[in-house]
């Protein structure tokens, strides 16, 4: 692939062990402002991890990584606020960190309301929400944040079957409309191959092989690759 010029994101030699196990291996990465990334692979295999580090909740025990932009992310769990609001949920960072009034993060939440669906369900506990509603609040208090950068950790892999589709038809019009770099470790095949401008395969904390959606999945070079995806789509 080739390198980006000026990459929004950039790893060098990355590793990451935890005790005596090591996840990452010497990893490389770089991505281009506004590119859609998919990480795809085996579970075990380090994808969860690149993000963690990318969002800074974890250090790395060598090498670099550089983003030179805001970053937000969603995670698999939902890790909504029980005590608030929808919308209070959405609300509180901008206004803690950003030093949004009141009013003006309502606004913005109200508005994102409507951009994933939730127009309606402002004032509902997460507990009165399904799990879809609430992953697509999550979505929407990210975005609350304006990052340049988005990073989404299996946002479906707790979801009830019926649920999936609506948070992914939110995250196809966000990559479809938004400029925003987004990386996105899934096992939704269908959806990595639509969204995506490159997909990752990894294994054993390192990127295997890489390339255009079209390739990897329909032409994949890697043996291991090929074995992964066959496994997968036969499912």
């Amino acid at each position: 692939m080739p390198v980006p010029e000026s990459p929004i994101i950039q790893c060098r030699g990355v590793t990451k062990f935890y005790g005596s196990k090591r996840i990452l291996e010497d990893f490389n990465l770089d991505v281009a402002p506004g590119e859609k990334v998919a990480i795809i692979g085996p579970s075990g295999s380090g994808k969860s991890t690149v993000l963690r580090l990318l969002m800074g909740l974890e250090p790395c025990q060598a090498g670099t990584i550089k983003i030179s932009a805001t970053v937000g992310m969603v995670f698999q769990h939902f890790n909504l606020f029980p005590h608030m609001t929808a919308i209070q949920n959405v609300m509180e960072a901008p206004m803690r960190v950003l030093k949004l009034s009141r009013e003006e993060a309502r606004q913005r939440a109200r508005s994102l309301f409507e951009k994933v669906g939730l127009e309606g369900r402002d004032e509902a506990y997460p507990a009165r929400l399904s799990g879809g509603e609430q992953q697509r609040v999550a979505i929407a208090r990210a975005l609350a944040m304006q990052p340049r950068v988005l990073l989404f950790d299996e946002v479906t892999s707790a979801l009830d079957p019926e649920l999936v589709g609506g948070v992914l038809t939110v995250l196809r019009k966000l990559a479809s409309e938004s400029g925003v770099t987004m990386l996105i470790v899934t096992h939704e095949m269908a959806f990595a191959r639509d969204v995506s401008d490159r997909v990752l395969f990894m294994e054993q904390g390192k990127i295997i092989e890489q390339g255009p959606p079209l390739l990897i999945f329909n032409t994949p070079q890697n043996e291991r690759t090929k074995t992964f995806l066959s496994q997968i789509l036969s499912k």
